[in-house]
């Protein structure tokens, strides 16, 4: 057979040429391919629905409210997000607490006085000064509570920023790492449409210059199939590698609006901060006045009169004590009543206003009480001295001293504590009121009627005059309507 009619063998799989026979130009094996271009289209369909995955993969943005929202740091896959403020400060102190409250009939576990005696709870008494003290007292405690709260609450939003602060950025990092999953994929899948693109552009080329004379029709529909396929895959692709772009526009979006809830949260932080700082600063300033209004107050409240007198509260309670610890002593048998020893205290010193001064509601005078010089002058009598000064601050000459005006030797002889807290001490009401009534009672055990009351205030001081002005001012405190602090009737 010539060589023009000679038959063309179609060539084996391996691509070599039988001896005898003229090979093929090396056609495209297209098992291999088709199975290539099903892996292609199924992975490309799979990635898509990862996706979709990956894309709705997007934690919810943290419930906030207008206080609730902060800033991201730096973005990317590797970023971190910024530190948070310094959590709240710690809440601001409370007021001091009050101490030695009454337990018992105005006097507290240790037994001293800090308070009026039940007895006289129903005994109107009336101050301007105590008014204006009080109102001052409340308005400073008004502000302090104020302030707490405000700090109380500056606290909370700070904590619940705070949490939500700590849910963004959370957030934040797992859309960063979201966003970078889908910037590797969109790559991979850019990667691919350009690749299938290249390869079938080169398969037409192959096909339209090297046409294959002995391709069979069956080969030639397997070879437009394949075509197809590789068509269908690099489309699904491209719909791929554009569901991915989208997917990364709203992942982006989602990093954004996180961007904008940090940077308000920052914000609302930061203001809370500041909040917190300036209640803190109030609550230190309304806890600074408190001391000072308090002692005022207490002051204002011991030195509040009587109702219809010029007898501060503070010492009707020394007086009504010391007569009822008087009238209840065994050892003194002795009858007196409160206003018996108001008439003395008002005679000697004023109940403890002398010079300017007045009793603290402990009893203690905030002015000591010193008389004059007992030297003989001014129609006294003279007394040597005999405390070395310790009473009354004189080592030459004694000096009657304190509220009831005790000269130190009878000092000596009648002192007791009253007010509690161990120490016998003659500028103290209640020390004072209680040495009256001892000494009162060792001259007469009747101090209730006129004749009594009239022997004992002379030997008290030995003056008519003296007697008649004290007699008449206890009579006077009498008609107070205070009740009676006399246990022996």
């Amino acid at each position: 057979m010539s060589s023009q009619h000679r038959r063309i063998e179609r060539a084996p799989l391996s691509g070599s040429a039988v001896p005898g026979e003229v090979p093929s130009r090396g056609r495209r094996r297209h098992g291999p391919i088709r199975v290539v271009c099903t892996i292609a289209a199924v992975c490309a369909s799979t990635l898509a629905v990862g996706v979709d995955a990956v894309a709705q993969d997007v934690d919810p943005a943290p419930s906030t409210t207008i206080a609730e929202t902060p800033e991201l740091g730096p973005t990317g896959p590797e970023a971190t997000p910024p530190p948070r403020s310094a959590g709240p400060p710690s809440p601001p102190p409370a007021p001091p607490a009050a101490t030695g409250e009454p337990v018992a009939d105005g006097r507290n576990e240790r037994g001293e006085v800090v308070g009026f005696s039940d007895a006289l709870a129903s005994v109107e008494v009336t101050s301007d000064r105590f008014d204006l003290a009080d109102a001052a007292l409340k308005a400073a405690m008004g502000r302090l509570a104020a302030a707490q709260a405000k700090v109380a609450d500056a606290t909370t939003r700070a904590q619940s920023l705070a949490a939500t602060r700590a849910a963004l950025d959370q957030s934040a990092v797992r859309a960063l790492v979201r966003k970078a999953k889908l910037d590797r994929m969109k790559e991979v899948f850019r990667r691919r449409v350009r690749d299938f693109a290249v390869a079938r552009l080169v398969g037409r080329i192959d096909d339209d210059v090297y046409p294959d004379p002995n391709e069979t029709i069956a080969e030639a529909l397997e070879r437009s199939h394949e075509g197809w396929l590789v068509d269908e895959t690099s489309r699904q692709a491209q719909t791929a590698l554009d569901h991915m772009q989208e997917a990364g526009r709203a992942q982006a979006a989602v990093l954004d609006s996180l961007q904008a809830q940090i940077a308000d949260n920052t914000a609302d932080a930061t203001r809370a901060d500041r909040d917190n700082g300036a209640a803190s600063s109030d609550v230190n300033a309304a806890t600074a006045e408190l001391p000072a209004l308090t002692t005022e107050r207490q002051l204002a409240r011991a030195n509040t009169l009587v109702g219809g007198s010029d007898l501060p509260l503070v010492a009707l309670d020394a007086y009504w004590r010391a007569a009822q610890a008087a009238s209840s002593d065994p050892k003194l048998a002795c009858s007196i009543d409160w206003w018996a020893l108001a008439g003395i205290g008002r005679t000697e010193s004023n109940h403890g206003r002398y010079a300017g001064g007045e009793a603290a509601p402990d009893g203690r005078v905030t002015e000591p009480i010193y008389g004059i010089a007992l030297d003989g002058s001014r129609g006294t009598a003279v007394i040597r001295d005999s405390d070395k000064g310790v009473l009354d601050g004189d080592p030459g000459i004694d000096r009657a001293v304190g509220v009831m005006q005790f000269i130190p030797s009878t000092w000596k002889r009648y002192g007791a504590d009253l007010s509690g807290d161990g120490i016998a001490d003659p500028q103290n009401v209640y020390d004072g009121a209680l040495s009256a009534a001892r000494y009162l009672c060792a001259t007469s055990k009747d101090l209730v009627n006129d004749a009594g009351l009239s022997a004992a205030y002379f030997s008290y001081n030995h003056s008519l005059a003296y007697v008649s002005t004290v007699l008449a001012r206890s009579r006077a405190y009498q008609q107070l309507g205070v009740p009676s602090a006399n246990r022996r009737g």
